[in-house]
């Protein structure tokens, strides 16, 4: 389970495989269309990690997201 966190406090979570990517959570994030996000990256806060489109391929098992994780939207400039 991925718990993602918006700037707006709301939360959501979701499933994913440990050999899915960290791209799949990208393209759920857009899926919900959310009001006023625009560019973003996500962001993991203990330890503070940040996951970019350098990390697109990496699975989530590699990134350490399996069994669970919490991760924030951080808006970009």
């Amino acid at each position: 389970q991925i718990m993602i966190r918006f700037p707006n406090g709301e939360r959501r979570q979701q499933s994913f495989r440990h050999t899915d990517t960290i791209r799949e959570i990208y393209k759920y994030v857009n899926s919900l269309g959310m009001p006023g996000i625009g560019r973003y990256q996500l962001v993991r806060s203990y330890p503070r990690k940040t996951y970019g489109h350098q990390q697109l391929e990496m699975n989530l098992g590699d990134a350490g997201f399996h069994p669970s994780v919490t991760l924030y939207i951080e808006q970009l400039q």
